[in-house]
């Protein structure tokens, strides 16, 4: 995903970030994703068990193909730690436990 940026998400769980499209001709960054495919059927509870301020929005591929993925309500960005050199939720969470190991 191009043109977007990953912020730390400490309302939420230690692990979950929020990533949202940069607004105001702000750039962007390219970062990693895992696409997962979900039963139509089932994906009514998954979103229903999505605590605000994360939710279900458009995100573009590399690719230009557009797929359903998480995004985060803008507001939640203000005094956070913006996280996008990291590049993905996965090396986030690894800095993550790495500092907690000390």
């Amino acid at each position: 995903m191009d043109d977007f940026s990953l912020w730390e998400n400490r309302q939420v769980e230690e692990r979950k970030q929020r990533r949202k499209q940069p607004h105001g001709g702000e750039a962007g960054a390219a970062i990693e994703v895992e696409v997962w495919e979900l039963p139509a059927a089932a994906l009514g509870g998954f979103v229903d068990a999505i605590p605000a301020p994360v939710g279900i929005g458009t995100v573009e591929l590399e690719d230009g193909e557009q797929v359903r993925g998480f995004v985060g309500e803008q507001y939640a960005t203000q005094g956070a730690r913006e996280i996008t050199r990291l590049g993905s939720g996965r090396a986030y969470a690894r800095e993550r436990a790495a500092q907690a190991a000390g």
